[in-house]
């Protein structure tokens, strides 16, 4: 009989590098998984964590080939994905990025990006928002079915939240229920997210870890 050989995967300990301070993390394989069905793993996760009150767990990916196990980039998210980035834009966006969840009243999902160029970033996202609810309402858990149909054909607004400029998809009652924003100084960060709470959030702490 002939001996298979097999090769363990390398066990990796990862240095994660969150761009606002969280208070836990997890990590999710998400190898070979792509399109509509990584958009349901990543939402279903979104939904069962369970953060203690008013923290921020951030959950990273990785995924596996024969030999090691590696963090999943931007770039590499995109394309498993399938999104319609335009090409400017994710020529600007930083490979690191972290998806939270902020706990409050319901968990609050958000994505926060690392961008080079706040005009080009900008440009880009206009373009991107043709496309860019339909893209991601399922992996944020917001509900177009039955009467919220309509929201899939709603276009995105200009909305002050937070004393922050965003770009919002706005409900019925006036509700921002989908929106992006770039914050700090320089706008060199862009978030996007569901909830005023979680970007109120979000910014107190990239504020008090400027003041220290």
């Amino acid at each position: 009989k002939q001996q298979i050989k097999t090769v363990p995967i390398e066990e990796t300990s990862f240095e994660i590098k969150p761009l606002v301070r969280i208070d836990t993390q997890e990590g999710l394989d998400i190898t070979e998984k792509k399109g509509v069905q990584l958009k349901d793993i990543i939402s279903r996760k979104l939904r069962s964590i369970t953060p203690r009150l008013n923290t921020i767990s951030q959950i990273y990916f990785t995924q596996k080939d024969l030999t090691s196990k590696t963090i999943v980039t931007t770039e590499q998210l995109f394309s498993m994905l399938e999104l319609k980035t335009p090409d400017t834009l994710k020529r600007t966006l930083s490979s690191n990025f972290t998806l939270g969840v902020h706990a409050f009243s319901g968990n609050g999902p958000f994505l926060l990006f690392q961008v080079d160029s706040y005009p080009t970033a900008f440009t880009g996202m206009m373009t991107w928002e043709q496309s860019l609810f339909e893209e991601w309402y399922q992996l944020f858990g917001i509900d177009v079915s039955g009467e919220n149909k309509y929201l899939l054909g709603e276009p995105f607004r200009d909305k002050v939240i937070q004393n922050q400029d965003t770009r919002a998809i706005i409900d019925k009652t006036g509700t921002a229920i989908f929106f992006y924003a770039f914050l700090g100084e320089k706008k060199d960060l862009l978030i996007i997210t569901t909830k005023e709470s979680t970007l109120k959030e979000v910014l107190n702490r990239l504020t008090a870890v400027k003041k220290i």
